[in-house]
C-alpha cells in the first residue's frame, strides 16, 4: 500500500509556526541570560580564584608542616638518612617560598578584586585583610621557632627541643586556626556571591518559565487541531506493537490514513499473520520435538548446528525400575496415562537444567545437555543436577501412584537408574530426505546408556563416567565404584555414583565412601581378606555395590588370576 499524502505535508505548517514561535521565546530568554551572565562573571572572575588561592595557600602551608616533621624526626633519628633530610630540606625552603608568594598574592587579590565586589561583602573584606596581616607575622614567628626547633634537635639537645617543640606546636595551632578563619570567610563570600547569582537566575527562570507558559498554552492548542489526526493512527499502532509483543498475534488494526502511518499499518497487519503462522507451527513442532530445537534450528535455516557438528556433551539415559510390573495390571488408556504423567515430571528436571529431551524409549528417557542449549562448560555440573531432580520427580510420580493408576493395593516399587557420560559427539539433523530428527550419536551415548544398564549389576541409582565426575566434583560428592569393560567398547572406563550434593557435614556418606574406598583399593591388589572386612563394614551400613563385591570375591579367590590382573571387570549385557 503505497501512501498518497506525506506526513511531510501535513506536519510542514505546524512547523514553521513552532519556529515562529520558539525564535520570540529565544530572543526573550538571551535578555534574561545576558542580565545573569554578569552575576555570574563576577563570581568566576573574582570570588572563585581567590578561593582557588586560599586552598593552594593552604595546601602549601600543609605540605610545608610536613617537610618539618621529616626534617625534625631524622634529626632525633642517632642516623639520620641523608636523601631523606635532602628531599624534605628541598620542599621546606620550596614550600615556605610558595607560602610567603601566596600571601603576597592574597594581600593583592583582596585589594584589587575582592574589595570592588558587592557592598554587603565590605565587612568580610576588612577581616580577611586583618587575617591575612596576622597571618604574615605569624608565619614570620613559626619560621624562626622551626628553625630553633630544628637547630637544639640536631645539636641532640633534647630537651631543649621538645620545649621548643611543644611551644612551636601551640603556636602551629593558632596558625592553623586563623588559617582556617580566613578559608571560611573565603568561602562565605564565595556563597554570599553565589546566592546572588541564584536570585538573579531564580528571577530569570520565573520570568522565562511565565513566557514559556503562554508561549506553550497557545501552540498546544494549534498544535492538537493540527495533529489530533495524525496521532490517532500512531496510537492505534503502537498499541498494536504492545499488545504483539505481549504474544497476543490476533491483533489486526484499522487502516485509518493514507500517508506512511498507514502504509505501516498495513504492513503491521501483513507481519502478524506470518507471525501467527509462524506461532502455529512453532505450537505444533513444540508438542513432538523440544522448543529449543525448534526455535534455533528448525525455524532457523542459517543455522549451523542443523548441519552436524561434534560437540562436547553430556548424555544422560534414564529408565523407570518396576513399570512393566506394572504396566500388566493398567489398560491401555491407564497405560498411556501413567507414562505421560512420568514422562511429564522427567522433562521438568530435565528442561529445568536446561537440558534437551532427545526422545523416549519405552519407559526410559534419552536427553542431553551442551551447547547450544545450555552454557559451554557446564554440561556435566547441569547433568547430574536434573539427575538429582529426577529421583526427587520420582518421590511425587509414587505418591501419585494410586491416585493416576486408580490401584490401592499390591502397587510396585517404582525405582530409577540413571547413567550419565560426558564426552565427544555428532550432534545434527540426522536420518532420511524424509524423515529426520536433530538427535547426538556417538561412543558417549552409548555409554550413557551401558552405564544406566550397570546400575541393575550395582544395585545404584546413578552412575557416571570420569569425565563427568572430573568436570562436576567441585559441586557434587562421587565415589568409585568399579572399573568395567562395557559391551561394544573396547578400552575399560572408571564408573562413579553420584550420591548428592557435595556437604562436608555429611559424615554417614563420608565413612561410607572412605570404608569401600580401603575396599576397592584392596580388591584391585588382589587382597581378598583385607576387602572382604572392608566390603562387610559398609555392607553394614546398607551399601549394595559392597555386597555385589562380597560375592564376586568368592568367585575370585578360586580363580587363577596373574599377578597383572588390573581389576577390570567385564559387563556382558548391554
Amino acid at each position: 500500500m503505497a501512501p498518497r499524502i506525506k506526513i511531510a505535508t501535513k506536519i510542514f505548517g505546524l512547523a514553521i509556526f513552532l519556529l515562529c514561535l520558539m525564535i520570540g521565546l529565544s530572543v526573550f530568554s538571551t535578555h534574561q541570560v545576558s542580565q545573569l551572565r554578569s552575576e555570574l562573571t563576577n563570581l568566576a572572575e573574582n570570588n572563585i580564584p581567590f578561593a582557588d588561592l586560599i586552598a593552594d595557600f593552604d595546601v602549601s602551608g600543609a605540605r610545608r608542616r610536613l617537610a618539618f616533621e621529616r626534617l625534625y624526626a631524622q634529626a632525633n633519628l642517632p642516623s639520620p638518612e641523608a636523601s631523606v633530610v635532602q628531599e624534605a630540606s628541598q620542599n621546606y625552603t620550596t614550600f615556605t617560598e610558595n607560602v610567603k608568594q601566596d600571601l603576597v598574592q592574597i594581600r593583592r587579590e583582596l585589594k584589587e578584586s575582592i574589595a570592588a565586589s558587592d557592598p554587603d561583602d565590605l565587612i568580610a573584606v576588612a577581616r580577611l585583610e586583618s587575617l591575612t596581616d596576622e597571618i604574615a607575622s605569624s608565619f614570620d614567628y613559626i619560621t624562626r621557632m622551626q628553625e630553633r626547633v630544628l637547630t637544639a634537635a640536631r645539636a641532640k639537645d633534647t630537651q631543649k627541643s621538645l620545649l621548643l617543640y611543644d611551644e612551636h606546636t601551640e603556636m602551629q595551632k593558632r596558625y592553623q586556626e586563623r588559617r582556617a578563619e580566613i578559608r571560611n570567610l573565603s568561602m562565605d563570600l564565595s556563597k554570599a556571591a553565589a546566592a546572588r547569582s541564584l536570585k538573579r537566575e531564580k528571577q530569570a527562570v520565573l520570568v522565562t518559565q511565565a513566557a514559556t507558559a503562554a508561549a506553550i498554552l497557545f501552540g498546544l492548542v494549534f498544535a492538537y487541531i493540527i495533529t489530533r489526526r495524525m496521532v490517532q493512527p500512531v496510537e492505534s499502532l503502537l498499541t498494536g506493537v504492545q499488545n504483539m509483543e505481549k504474544g497476543d498475534l490476533s491483533i489486526q488494526l484499522p487502516v485509518l490514513s493514507t500517508d506512511e502511518i498507514g502504509a505501516l499499518t498495513y504492513s503491521f497487519n501483513k507481519l502478524a499473520e506470518q507471525l501467527r503462522g509462524k506461532a502455529r507451527l512453532q505450537e505444533t513442532f513444540g508438542k513432538y520435538v523440544d522448543p529449543r530445537i525448534v526455535e534455533k534450528i528448525i525455524l532457523n535455516p542459517d543455522a549451523s548446528a542443523a548441519i552436524g557438528n561434534r560437540r562436547i556433551m553430556t548424555i544422560g539415559f534414564s529408565d523407570l525400575v518396576g513399570f512393566t510390573t506394572i504396566g500388566e495390571q493398567l489398560t491401555p488408556a491407564g497405560l498411556v496415562n501413567l507414562l505421560n504423567r512420568y514422562f511429564g515430571l522427567m522433562s521438568e528436571a530435565v528442561h529445568g537444567t536446561q537440558g534437551v529431551v532427545d526422545k523416549f524409549i519405552g519407559d526410559s528417557v534419552m536427553a542431553y545437555w551442551g551447547e547450544p542449549f545450555s552454557p559451554a562448560g557446564e554440561n556435566a555440573l547441569l547433568a547430574c543436577q536434573s539427575s538429582l531432580d529426577q529421583l526427587a520427580k520420582l518421590e511425587i510420580f509414587r505418591r501419585e501412584l494410586p491416585e493416576i493408576t486408580g490401584l490401592r493395593k499390591n502397587l510396585p516399587v517404582m525405582d530409577l537408574r540413571i547413567g550419565l557420560a560426558t564426552g565427544e559427539v555428532v550432534a545434527g539433523n540426522i536420518g532420511s530426505e524424509e524423515t529426520r530428527s536433530y538427535t547426538v550419536i556417538g561412543d558417549t551415548t552409548n555409554l550413557a546408556s551401558r552405564l544406566e544398564s550397570a546400575n541393575r549389576h550395582y544395585g545404584t541409582r546413578i552412575l557416571v563416567c570420569g569425565e563427568t565426575r572430573r568436570l562436576a566434583a567441585a559441586k557434587f560428592v562421587f565415589r568409585e565404584i568399579d572399573s568395567i569393560q562395557v559391551k561394544g567398547k573396547a578400552e575399560p572406563v572408571s564408573i562413579y555414583e553420584l550420591t548428592g550434593l557435595r556437604d562436608p557435614a555429611d559424615l554417614e556418606i563420608s565413612q561410607l565412601h572412605e570404608i569401600f574406598g580401603r575396599g576397592l583399593q584392596a580388591y584391585r591388589h588382589q587382597k581378598w581378606d583385607e576387602a572382604e572386612k572392608a566390603f562387610a563394614d559398609a555392607e553394614k551400613l546398607g551399601d549394595f555395590p559392597s555386597k555385589v563385591f562380597r560375592q564376586r570375591l568368592a568367585q575370585l579367590r578360586s580363580s587363577n588370576l596373574s599377578q597383572d590382573w588390573d581389576g577390570v571387570w567385564h559387563l556382558s549385557e548391554k
